[in-house]
């Protein structure tokens, strides 16, 4: 079950004239884009797992990304995001169908004013090709015990729309994170939630932001947000129950540990004149017991 624990943190996000104003001590992240304006992004993702300090897998990929305003107003953007060079050399069958759906895909989203993400425009569009995609996986897993009922959370999870926005827009979840906020060299700290897109509890974490550096018309930001890991396990688990319940087995109390751990590392460099950001990156680390998986994301513009 701890398999399905990792994949079910995987899927945690956070829910927080001009130029941006910078001072001595602060500095604001707030985007001055125009209508037409495009930025071409290098997406690369890596992913490991460890158990007992050691190795077990690894992996990385990378493929690029445009972002374009189709529109700007008082209120705020209207945003396309596509996908490009995603899938060069893949010899999978499968995973050559699954990416081709992705690539085809033009996500279009709104943001307020300051660039924080608001809502998916084209909702329907996304939620069908994740369908697709999710029926594509399932048929290739068809004869695996008990998956209809295992997976049974995660369909569940493609009737709901913060979920299908959890899932399909994590790059553009990341690349928006710091916007709409003024940040401190001396640091702040504020309570969050993750979003349980399982339904029930949110997940509690401790989030630690600054600003750590403004040179000549940079400014790098921070952010380091850990889960609490008593509580947080206390809702995994009542998570993975709730997850293996249509298979008529129940898990044991003692068969998964007490706590777990959950951090996130983000950083963001952003051009104050402009408030595009120039690099965008987290790093999540989950680990319970001996075991770990740390999955990293970088965007960076061309």
């Amino acid at each position: 079950m701890r398999q399905f624990i990792a994949i079910a943190l995987l899927t945690c996000v956070v829910t927080a004239s001009a130029q941006n104003q910078v001072t001595d001590t602060s500095a604001t992240c707030v985007a001055y884009w125009k209508k037409g304006d495009t930025k071409n992004l290098i997406i690369t993702k890596t992913s490991q797992k460890l158990k007992e300090g050691k190795q077990t897998e690894s992996g990385s990929y990378t493929c690029e990304a445009t972002l374009k305003v189709i529109d700007s107003t008082a209120e705020g953007y209207t945003i396309e995001w596509q996908y490009r060079n995603m899938g060069n050399n893949i010899a999978d069958p499968l995973t050559r169908s699954l990416v081709a759906m992705v690539s085809a895909l033009r996500i279009v989203y709104t943001t307020d004013e300051n660039g924080s993400f608001l809502s998916l425009s084209n909702y329907e569009e996304v939620r069908s090709v994740l369908v697709k995609t999710f029926d594509l996986l399932m048929e290739e897993h068809k004869d695996k015990p008990d998956m209809d009922k295992l997976m049974e959370p995660f369909r569940n999870m493609l009737n709901n729309r913060e979920s299908i926005e959890h899932l399909a827009l994590r790059e553009i979840s990341l690349y928006h994170t710091p916007y709409g906020m003024e940040y401190l060299k001396r640091g702040e700290r504020a309570e969050v939630s993750l979003a349980n897109l399982f339904g029930g509890e949110p997940f509690p974490a401790i989030s630690h932001f600054m600003l750590k550096e403004v040179k000549n018309d940079r400014a790098t930001i921070v952010f380091n947000m850990e889960m609490d890991k008593v509580k947080g396990m206390k809702i995994m688990k009542e998570v993975v129950n709730k997850m293996v319940a249509g298979t008529g087995k129940k898990i044991p109390n003692d068969a998964l540990p007490d706590f777990l751990t959950l951090n996130d590392v983000y950083s963001f460099e952003e051009q104050l004149s402009t408030g595009w950001l120039r690099k965008a990156s987290v790093k999540r680390l989950v680990k319970i017991s001996d075991q770990q998986k740390i999955e990293t994301t970088e965007i960076v513009a061309k």
